[in-house]
Formats: structure tokens, sequence, C-alpha cells
């Protein structure tokens, strides 16, 4: 590194590399390069007749920062373990990331990472009369499967608080083949979704770990097949609220073949048995032999005995 008068302390071409044994699965065992850091600090002599740093520093900026990030063999990021960082001297009052790439690899596939450009980051800190050290990081990026992601993170002695914002996200086969196991087997459970959507989410956290949350699903454009429905739900938009309690539908629509197919209503829980209440209304419903097969084997039998054919409009309220 080198000293600018006009800037500070400037290092360049700053490395940090794994030395687990999951590095070698990959062809660059880098965790994090920094292209460019850059040190805003006043220098005062005096502090070291009081064995303290000479150095306060008011501002760090880093430039160019590429990070690789995978799980290891104990499904934990890698970039965990550059974390707590190591103290210097009371918290940098704002560091400032520009232009940052965060690249996810998959451990057990051959499939391609999954890559967020991060434009701008910033960690504001300060500490209150009491010594509290008070954290909030913001963050505007990018992501392959996002086409605008903003975040926010306040850390303080009351707890943790989290607004996340992601603008036209792409869900879909793409996205869940690149996702890293484990974390594949959850995404499994949506592996029939394909949609653009856009998503919000708060959450809240306490020191003793109290969690608290509220998630908004807008489905723009989309599809779901599953193997329950005679044909894919195609032409699907709706918003969906989540909580700790349950499920909330707003409203949501689309087409099951030629019929329009809307609901809406609560459930609560997330776990079955659990209550449920909602509105279900349908148009121009095909009564035919796939029709028959999303129905209960009882069902299915006084069909085939009366064997109806045509089109109806159903409006049904299922409780539970």
């Amino acid at each position: 590194g080198y000293v600018d008068a006009d800037v500070g302390l400037i290092f360049e071409d700053i490395r940090i590399a794994d030395r687990s044994p999951t590095a070698s699965r990959f062809r660059t065992r880098e965790l994090v390069r920094i292209e460019r850091l850059a040190l805003v600090a006043d220098i005062l002599p005096e502090k070291l007749l009081d064995g303290e740093t000479p150095i306060k520093a008011r501002r760090l900026v880093l430039d160019g920062v590429h990070a690789n990030a995978w799980l290891d063999r104990n499904n934990q990021i890698s970039l965990a373990s550059l974390f707590p960082m190591p103290s210097l001297g009371p918290p940098i009052p704002c560091i400032q990331v520009r232009g940052a790439n965060v690249r996810l690899h998959n451990r057990t596939k051959r499939s391609p990472p999954i890559d967020a450009n991060i434009s701008e980051a910033l960690i504001l800190s300060s500490v209150t009369r009491t010594g509290e050290v008070r954290r909030k990081i913001q963050v505007h990026g990018s992501t392959d499967f996002a086409a605008e992601l903003v975040a926010e993170v306040v850390q303080s002695a009351g707890g943790t608080e989290v607004d996340l914002s992601v603008k036209g996200a792409r869900i879909g086969r793409g996205l869940f083949e690149r996702i890293p196991e484990p974390w594949a087997k959850l995404a499994s459970y949506a592996s029939g979704l394909q949609c653009l959507c856009d998503i919000g989410l708060a959450l809240r956290q306490t020191p003793e770990g109290k969690l608290d949350y509220a998630g908004r699903l807008t489905v723009h454009e989309g599809s779901v097949l599953h193997r329950l429905l005679p044909t894919p739900v195609t032409e699907l938009r709706g918003v969906i609220e989540a909580d700790p309690q349950g499920l909330t539908i707003e409203s949501a629509h689309g087409r099951i073949g030629d019929a329009v197919v809307r609901t809406s209503g609560r459930v609560d829980g997330y776990s079955w048995p659990c209550e449920v209440d909602l509105n279900l209304s349908t148009r121009s419903l095909m009564l035919d032999s796939q029709l028959t097969s999303m129905l209960p084997e009882k069902l299915q039998k006084e069909f085939d005995r009366l064997q109806p054919r045509g089109r109806i409009d159903v409006d049904a309220k299922v409780s539970h």
C-alpha cells in the first residue's frame, strides 16, 4: 500500500484465500478479491503516547470487490468464515462498497453459478452515549434472476431489522437448477412454478431471538404445473402475503384450459391440518376426464355414473 496525501491509505489487489478442504473443489480458491481499498483517516501521533492506534478512520472505500461463495461440508456459507471481522478500534463511521460481484457456486452440481451484482453498498456505524454500536447497511444491486434488489439492515441493542425489496424476479426451472444443495430440496416444492414477480420482506428479530416477519409476493405473470392438476394453470396473477401465522391470498386468478379460476382467503398455519378459509370461483370449466382426475374417489364414481358434459360456473367456499 501507499499514502495519498489527498485521500489517505491506499491498498490495491487484496486477496483472501480459502484454505479449508472444500477449496480444492473449485478452480479458484479465492474467497474475496478487492481491486482497491482506500482508508480516509486522520493521523493522531499523540495517541501513540497513550498506547492507542494513531489512526482515526473516517471513511473506508472498497472498489471492485469480487467474492466467491459456496456451501461447505457442514452446509455453511463459505463467506461466514470471514466474520466477525477483527476490530482495530472504534467502528468506521462509513464503509462504502462500489462495484461488487458475489458469485454463488454449486458444490455438487455441474451448473452455472448465480451472480449478484452490487452497484453500491453502505455500512453506516455510530456509537451512542452509552457505548452502544448501531449499524445501518444499505445495498442496491441486481442478480441473474432479478432486475433490482434493494436491502436495508439495521442492527442495534434492540435487535435486527431487515427490509428487502426484489423487483422483476424470474422464478423457474433455470433458477431451481442452479440453487446449491441442500437449499435445492426446499426449492423442489415449487419446481412446477414459473413466474415473473416482485417480492417484499420485512423481518424483525429481538436480541432473545424472537422472530417476526411480513412478506408480500406479487405475481405479474406465471404458470403452475402439478401432478394433481389436469392441465397447467396459466396466465397466473395474484398477491399473497405471509406472516408467522399463515398466508393471506388477497387475490389470485389464472386459467385451467379455457376456464378462468379465481381465489382469495386465508390459510392459518404452515402444516396440515390447519384452518383454511378460501373463496373459489371458476367460469366456463369443462366437464371432462381431466377434471374427473382431480376429484376424490367417491365423486369420480358418481361422475362416471352420470357422465355429465358441457361447461359450468362454480362459486364455492372452502373451510376447514
